[in-house]
């Protein structure tokens, strides 16, 4: 099982949930990866197209999960 995505197989996941109506769990036996990488694209993707100055403002900082005082 990989532990993450390729950018596009993360836009892939993202249209098959958000256009065809495809089930998270079938992207990610399809793609080879835990049902919450898939669910992140699909996050990251309805965020970066609802605002987009907030999808920079996060990808600019620190991992998801993880606080800058995290060693």
């Amino acid at each position: 099982m990989k532990t993450v995505l390729t950018p596009r197989d993360r836009v892939k996941a993202a249209y098959l949930h958000l256009v065809l109506g495809v089930e998270v769990q079938t992207i990610a036996v399809a793609l080879e990866v835990n049902m919450g990488r898939v669910s992140e694209a699909i996050t990251a993707l309805e965020l970066a197209a609802s605002d987009p100055k907030e999808a920079r403002r996060r990808m600019s900082g620190p991992p998801m999960g993880l606080s800058e005082e995290s060693p």
